[in-house]
C-alpha cells in the first residue's frame, strides 16, 4: 500500500477492539486484499522474494514488503497457529532473542521497540524472513484456487517449529520427528550465507512439509521414484510461489519478453547455494532435458525430480505463449503482457498441478508404461483381459464459480483386443482355414468421472464466535441476539 493508504490502515486499525478484529477475521478471506489491509487482517513484512544472489542484481527482485494473514494468536518468535520460529544455533549453543510481535505498532520489532533491519537485527531479520515465507507456502496451498482447505501436518501438534539458524552445514531440511524445518548457514565460515535468507530453499522445504501432511505415507523409503515425487512437488512449490510476485514477473518480462522458453531465472530453484556449493548456476532447474531413461539410470531422488518438472514447465511456458498467441491476442482490446501471460499461467498451473495431490494414491508414486501387446499368430489362444492395444486419456479444464468449488471432470478410454470367430473344425482346416475366422473390433471401455472438489462452506460468525471467547460477543452476533429479543 502507499504510504497515505497505510496511514488510513493504521487510523482505522485504532478503532477497531480486539473483539472486532477477531469477529473480521473469521470473514476475512471473502475480503478483498486491500480491505484486509485496511481493517488489520494483514500483516507486512521485509523479506526476501528470490535469493540475494538475484536481488543483488536488481533491487526489484530483492527484498520487499509482503502482506501476510493476522491471526488472533500471532506472537514473539514470530509465532502463529500452524509456525512457531525457534533461532537455537545447535553448534554453538546459542539461543537467538525472538522477533517481538508490537500490536500497536502492527510489526515485528526489536524487545527493545527498534525497527527490524537485515544490517542492524540480522537476527531477528531471518526469523522473519523464515518464518514469513513458510507462511506464505501455506497460505498459497490453502487458496480455494489450490486445495482450498486447511492443510494438517504429518505429526500430531499443529505448529511447525523452524529453526532459522541450525548450524553450519550444507544443507537445509524438513524433519518430521523433530516437526521442524532445518535451515543451516553455509558458505564461507568468516562471511556465512543464510538458506533462511534464500526464498527457494525455505519454500521447497515447507512444500515437502505441506506434501507430508497431505501423504504422510510418501516419506516412507519405498521407492525412487515417491522421493523424486517429493522433491518435485518442493521444486514446483519454490517457482509457483515466485509467480505470485508482481515484480518478479515484470523483471522477467523486461529481460526475456516473450522468450520464456528462454527463461533460466524462471526455472532455477536456490541460486545462492548452487554456486557456493555445487559451483554451479542454481542447485537444479526446470528448464532442462533429463528424460526418464536418464532418471531410471542414476535412480537419485533430486536427479529424477527434474524429470517431472522439466515437465511442468514446458507446459507452464507453452500456456504463457498460447496466451501471447496472435489469435488471443487479435480477440483482445488490449493486447496482453508476457508479464500478465505468467500471471494467467501460473493460476492455471496451481490448479493443474497442485489441486490433483488430493487424488494422489496413498502409499506410493510411481510410473508405469501401457504399450500394446505385439502381433499374435495364435488365433486360438485368448488374449490376457489386461492387454492394452491403445490408451487415450482426457483431462477438461476446471470450471470455477466465485471460487465456491472447482468443478472438474476425468476420462480414460481403452481398446482391448477380442478373440476372433471361427467356425469349429473347418476353420481348423490348412489353407483355407482363414476363410472362416472372423475377426472383431476390438473391445473400448470408456470410464468417466466427475470430480467436486474444493467446497468451501460460508461460515456464520454467530457460530465461529466460539472459538474465539464464551465472553465476547461479535458485532453480528449482538445484532442477532437483539433481533431474536425483540418484540414480535
Amino acid at each position: 500500500m502507499a504510504e497515505s493508504d497505510a496511514q488510513k490502515g493504521a487510523e482505522v486499525r485504532r478503532e477497531l477492539t480486539q473483539a472486532h478484529r477477531k469477529s473480521l477475521y473469521q470473514a476475512a478471506r471473502f475480503l478483498n486484499l486491500d480491505t484486509r489491509c485496511r481493517i488489520g487482517q494483514r500483516v507486512p513484512c521485509e523479506i526476501y522474494v528470490q535469493d540475494r544472489e538475484e536481488g543483488a542484481v536488481d533491487k526489484k527482485i530483492g527484498k520487499q514488503v509482503v502482506d501476510l494473514r493476522w491471526e488472533p494468536l500471532l506472537a514473539d518468535g514470530p509465532t502463529n497457529a500452524r509456525f512457531a520460529v525457534v533461532d537455537y544455533d545447535g553448534d554453538t549453543g546459542i539461543l537467538q532473542p525472538p522477533a517481538h510481535w508490537n500490536e500497536e505498532a502492527f510489526a515485528f520489532q526489536v524487545a527493545d521497540g527498534r525497527e527490524i533491519t537485515e544490517e542492524t537485527t540480522p537476527h531477528q531479520f531471518r526469523q522473519v524472513n523464515a518464518w514469513a515465507t513458510a507462511q506464505r507456502v501455506l497460505e498459497y496451498y490453502e487458496d480455494p484456487r489450490q486445495l482450498g482447505r486447511p492443510i494438517p501436518w504429518g505429526f500430531e501438534g499443529n505448529r511447525l517449529m523452524i529453526v532459522p539458524q541450525a548450524g553450519f552445514q550444507n544443507n537445509a531440511y524438513y524433519d518430521r520427528n523433530s516437526k521442524s524445518l532445518q535451515l543451516y548457514y553455509f558458505g564461507d565460515p568468516e562471511k556465512p550465507r543464510y538458506a533462511c535468507l534464500s526464498h527457494d530453499i525455505v519454500a521447497h522445504e515447507t512444500g515437502h512439509a505441506v506434501l507430508d501432511g497431505i501423504r504422510p505415507y510418501f516419506l516412507e523409503n519405498s521407492s525412487w521414484e515417491t522421493a523424486a515425487f517429493h522433491e518435485f512437488v518442493g521444486d514446483l512449490t519454490a517457482i509457483l510461489l515466485a509467480f505470485r510476485n508482481n515484480d518478479v514477473r515484470s523483471y522477467l518480462e523486461e529481460k526475456f519478453g516473450t522468450h520464456l522458453e528462454l527463461a533460466d531465472f524462471l526455472a532455477g530453484v536456490a541460486g545462492e547455494f548452487g554456486k557456493y556449493v555445487e559451483n554451479r548456476k542454481f542447485l537444479r532447474s526446470a528448464l532442462n532435458s533429463v528424460s526418464f531413461a536418464d532418471a531410471q539410470q542414476e535412480r537419485s531422488a533430486h536427479f529424477g525430480s527434474q524429470v517431472l518438472s522439466g515437465a511442468m514447465f514446458e507446459i507452464l511456458v507453452g500456456v504463457a505463449c498460447q496466451y501471447l498467441s496472435p489469435e488471443r491476442q487479435a480477440e483482445r482490446k488490449k493486447p496482453a503482457t508476457p508479464a500478465g501471460a505468467l500471471w494467467w499461467a501460473a493460476n492455471r498451473m496451481g490448479g493443474l498441478a497442485l489441486q490433483p495431490l488430493d487424488l494422489l494414491p496413498p502409499v506410493d508414486v510411481g510410473t508405469s508404461a501401457l504399450n500394446a501387446d505385439p502381433a499374435r499368430t495364435d488365433v486360438w489362444a485368448q488374449a490376457p483381459p489386461s492387454a492394452i492395444a491403445s490408451h487415450h486419456m482426457t483431462t477438461d479444464a476446471a470450471i470455477e464459480a466465485f471460487d465456491l468449488f472447482n468443478l472438474s471432470s476425468f476420462s480414460i478410454q481403452t481398446m482391448a483386443p477380442q478373440r476372433p470367430i471361427y467356425v469349429p473344425i473347418l476353420a481348423r482346416i490348412p489353407i483355407i482355414g482363414p476363410m472362416f475366422q472372423f475377426s472383431r473390433s476390438p473391445k473400448v471401455t470408456r470410464h468417466e468421472s466427475l470430480i467436486l472438489a474444493n467446497t468451501v462452506i460460508l461460515p456464520r460468525s454467530v457460530e465461529l464466535q466460539r472459538f474465539y471467547s464464551e465472553d465476547t460477543v461479535s458485532p453480528l452476533a449482538a445484532q442477532a441476539r437483539e433481533a431474536s429479543d425483540a418484540p414480535k
